[in-house]
């Protein structure tokens, strides 16, 4: 789902769509990326875990913030 950069360079990407869901990444950096998963049912997120996904918070319907490691 995300691309990964280990060089600690920081990076910007627009979006991607997956059917009805989309991600929109807006910081990537050493690994880490902050953004944004819009997803039509709630079943379609990510697990949270401590090697991936650490954090996923909804912000409005559909929408969720999400931050990975």
């Amino acid at each position: 789902m995300l691309d990964r950069s280990e060089s600690g360079e920081v990076a910007y990407k627009f979006w991607n769509l997956y059917g009805d869901n989309a991600e929109i990444l807006c910081c990537l950096s050493a690994g880490n990326s902050v953004g944004f998963l819009r997803v039509q049912d709630e079943a379609d997120l990510p697990q949270m875990s401590p090697s991936e996904f650490i954090m996923i918070e909804k912000i409005a319907p559909n929408w969720h913030l999400f931050k990975t490691t």
